[in-house]
Formats: C-alpha cells, sequence, structure tokens
C-alpha cells in the first residue's frame, strides 16, 4: 500500500488508545472526540449524534467542555476511548490502558470496552502487564525477548471474562 493509503487505513479501521492518553490540550473533551470525525470528513452535521450518547455512555456528560488538564486520570482515559470507537473502526489498539488508573476506575473501563465489543462488534487488541485485563481476555498471547512463547484460546464460557 501507499502511504496515503495506510494512512486511509489507519484513520477509517483501526482506533488507538494510547497509554499517555495523547489528547490534544488546547481541545476540549468534545472536541478531542469530534477531531477524529473532522479528519475522516464527516459532515458537521453528524458529529452530536455521534458524540453525545457515545459520551454519554462513557459517563462522560456535563465533561464536555472541559481540557485534558481539568480531568482526572479515568475521565482523560475515557475520553481517548470515546475518540477512538467515535469513528467506527473494526480494530481497536489500546497500549495498557488501565495502567495509569486505579482498580475500580480500571473494571469500569474494561466492562466499557466489553460492551463497545459486544454493541460495535469492535475487535480490542490491548497490551498490558495488569492480571485484570489479561483475565478477560478470549484470546492471550504471551510475549517474552519478541517472541511469541503462549497462545491461549478461551471459551466464553471459560468463566475467564468475554472481552475481546
Amino acid at each position: 500500500m501507499t502511504d496515503p493509503e495506510l494512512s486511509g487505513l489507519r484513520l477509517r479501521k483501526i482506533g488507538f488508545v494510547f497509554q499517555s492518553y495523547n489528547l490534544i490540550p488546547v481541545l476540549s473533551a468534545y472536541e478531542n472526540v469530534q477531531f477524529i470525525l473532522q479528519i475522516q470528513g464527516v459532515p458537521d452535521s453528524q458529529h452530536a449524534e455521534r458524540i453525545r450518547p457515545l459520551m454519554r455512555g462513557l459517563g462522560l456528560q456535563g465533561l464536555e467542555h472541559r481540557r485534558p488538564a481539568q480531568m482526572s486520570g479515568g475521565q482523560a482515559q475515557r475520553v481517548a476511548v470515546a475518540r477512538s470507537v467515535v469513528g467506527s473502526p473494526s480494530v481497536i489498539l489500546a497500549d495498557e490502558p488501565t495502567a495509569n488508573l486505579d482498580s475500580e476506575t480500571a473494571r469500569s473501563l474494561m466492562d466499557l470496552m466489553r460492551k463497545l465489543n459486544e454493541e460495535r462488534g469492535a475487535t480490542f487488541l490491548f497490551s498490558s502487564h495488569d492480571p485484570m485485563v489479561i483475565e478477560q481476555a478470549l484470546r492471550v498471547i504471551r510475549l517474552k525477548d519478541g517472541r511469541i512463547v503462549g497462545n491461549e484460546v478461551r471459551s466464553e464460557g471459560s468463566g475467564k471474562g468475554d472481552a475481546a
């Protein structure tokens, strides 16, 4: 693929949740989520109908006008998740999504990602050392020194959770 084709693939098919959130500091929570729709070329008239229910579902109502520095770590991480899924990607890559969160917020975020997987059909790929994230995965690929040392596929009835 050419560079423009690869950029288009990343823009439309892959969402990213960064460990450090990577929110744009001068934009509000709403504007950070909206940014993806703008660069995808989604008409402005469709932004609110896509963003508001998503932010409400993530417990971010009332925080739309806050900038990243005015949010807690959990709030910023949920904005990052909203930004990653608002463009309806097929795959979301999440780098240590719970690393900067307390255990209750981390569990809530994982529940949210499971819900997005079920409702939107989005596949989440996690890079994580967090046992709670790993225990909920349907498939766990373990790496050591850059090599695959384990590949476990779990059934939904395994009691291990049903996150993608």
